[in-house]
């Protein structure tokens, strides 16, 4: 099998032509959706350690970014302009949520996994379906028992 510990570049042409969802003009809208997360049952069930994501605008630069930070349980997402929809957002969110339960990094099957269950849940199964197909049509891995997440040692093979 193919190394899927990072399809960045071809979940990047995953996302794209798919639809957006609500754009967020002000960092207060951005911030309110982002705290409404956290009443999705996939947030309660799997990600209660994860107290609260701080969103903040980002004037330029490559791309927008999310990250965990587990000593204070708390992640952080920053978002250029043109990402500031509900899919992209839930993109950043997802990189923090992978990272606290798995210790997931880049866009590995577990980010993929975590992204696809926050579609579903915020923005419904019509936004899962199309991207679900994306992914297969870009051979996007998000399958938990395909890929390791990184941190983990698993024991070695007795032969």
């Amino acid at each position: 099998m193919a190394d899927r510990t990072c399809q960045q570049f071809q979940l990047y042409a995953a996302e794209a032509n798919l639809p957006l969802g609500e754009v967020f003009d002000t960092l207060d809208e951005l911030q309110a959706f982002v705290d409404g997360l956290r009443d999705l049952s996939v947030w309660r069930r799997q990600y209660a350690d994860v107290m609260r994501v701080e969103c903040h605008l980002r004037p330029s630069g490559s791309g927008s970014v999310g990250g965990w930070r587990e000593e204070s349980g708390c992640g952080i997402i920053e978002m250029l302009t043109p990402h500031r929809n509900e899919l992209f957002v839930l993109h950043e969110v997802a990189h923090v949520l992978a990272a606290a339960r798995y210790g997931s990094h880049a866009h590995d099957p577990w980010f993929a996994r975590t992204y696809l269950e926050l579609v579903y849940e915020a923005m419904g199964s019509e936004a899962y379906a199309a991207l679900a197909k994306s992914f297969a049509d870009h051979g996007i891995d998000h399958d938990h028992d395909s890929g390791i997440p990184s941190g983990i040692v698993l024991p070695r093979e007795e032969r």
